[in-house]
């Protein structure tokens, strides 16, 4: 049972730490995500600076040879390890780091793609977007060139997210990992701590089932000391004063035996039903000794009227009875009969009969 509950308990914390766990994984994921892309936005923002200064210069407004313009872009993207486009003022691609010569067309129109527009209206353009041509997601910054403040062209750069997405899925794993194993970790503690204390609680439970059979007498001194020791201590308080009691009532018991056995009266009792609970043994003989009296009425044991008119009497709130009565088969005898009630403050009220 106790493991039973255990998993119920365990499964509980299971699935509230995996639900603190994936948000935790989650927000930390975010904010590596967020740092990484900031530092990525930075680095390819100084790269693409230092790109359209470097090549300002051999930037033609009108350019004759375009595969100069694609040459060049091939070499920064070399160097640099970044997509590297080269685009007319117009919208039309000169060169493409990406692209082989043959792919280049300059029929293309650039223009309109969200970089550009940024860069020609605010000076810097800068989106993280879907790439076609490279079919993954990437990020793309663009910047104007100019040759006396008339624009001349655009170079862009763009770098690939699979760094940062890598980074944020590596950290993920991590967590998930390190979750797993402080869970396992959990998990075998519990169940050891779980077993290191049940012991104590199954000696302690099956000494009280011995108790609670009549075995009063139980080692619960020699129980180890522990977080228990208290309730063994408790436990056998409860069993010597149990014994004491018990003594006691043996002793009551006994005493009264002996008094009602040297009683030359009968004595009968009966409980709040008018059901007969005791016969002392001096009445069971002038009855005949094996007659069966438990939890009969008066009437069917002494085949009178009158003696069960008085015990109702009594039961029904009279305070005393008294009749004259002849008892015996073989040898009948005269008894002056006295009733009165049994009061007791634990028991139902009975009456007591006295022959």
């Amino acid at each position: 049972m106790w493991l039973r509950r255990y998993w119920k308990y365990f499964g509980l914390f299971v699935f509230c730490a995996g639900v603190i766990i994936a948000l935790v994984s989650s927000q930390v994921s975010s904010n590596l995500r967020t740092l990484l892309l900031d530092q990525l936005k930075e680095g390819l923002k100084k790269n693409l600076q230092h790109t359209a200064q470097s090549i300002q210069g051999t930037f033609p407004q009108f350019p004759k040879d375009p595969d100069q313009l694609d040459r060049l872009a091939r070499e920064i993207g070399r160097n640099t390890g970044e997509r590297v486009s080269i685009i007319s003022a117009d919208g039309r691609l000169l060169g493409d780091s990406a692209r082989e010569p043959k792919q280049l067309d300059l029929t293309d129109d650039y223009s309109h793609r969200p970089e550009i527009i940024m860069a020609r209206e605010k000076g810097y353009g800068e989106i993280l977007r879907h790439s076609p041509f490279m079919n993954i997601t990437a990020l793309f910054a663009a910047l104007p060139v100019y040759r006396e403040k008339t624009l001349i062209g655009f170079v862009r750069l763009a770098r690939p997210l699979k760094a940062v997405e890598e980074a944020v899925r590596v950290l993920r794993r991590n967590v998930i990992l390190l979750a797993g194993l402080v869970g396992l970790s959990g998990l075998l503690f519990g169940v050891f701590l779980l077993w290191w204390m049940s012991q104590p609680l199954k000696e302690l439970t099956t000494m009280a089932e011995q108790m609670a059979a009549g075995h009063l007498k139980q080692p619960l001194h020699l129980f180890p000391q522990s977080e228990f020791t208290p309730l063994a201590l408790s436990l056998e308080k409860m069993s010597r004063d149990q014994r004491g009691k018990l003594d006691l009532l043996d002793a009551e018991t006994s005493r009264l035996r002996a008094i009602l056995l040297a009683m030359r009266e009968g004595v009968l009792v009966t409980d709040e039903k008018g059901l007969i609970t005791l016969i002392n043994p001096f009445l069971r003989n002038l009855l005949g000794g094996k007659i069966q009296w438990e939890k009969r009425t008066v009437q069917e044991i002494f085949m009178n009227t009158e003696l069960q008119n008085a015990v109702d009497a009594v039961l029904q709130g009279e305070s005393f009875q008294r009749l004259q009565l002849n008892l015996g088969w073989d040898s009948p005898r005269f008894f002056e009969v006295q009733i009165v009630p049994l009061i007791s403050v634990h028991l139902p009220q009975g009456v007591v009969v006295i022959f």
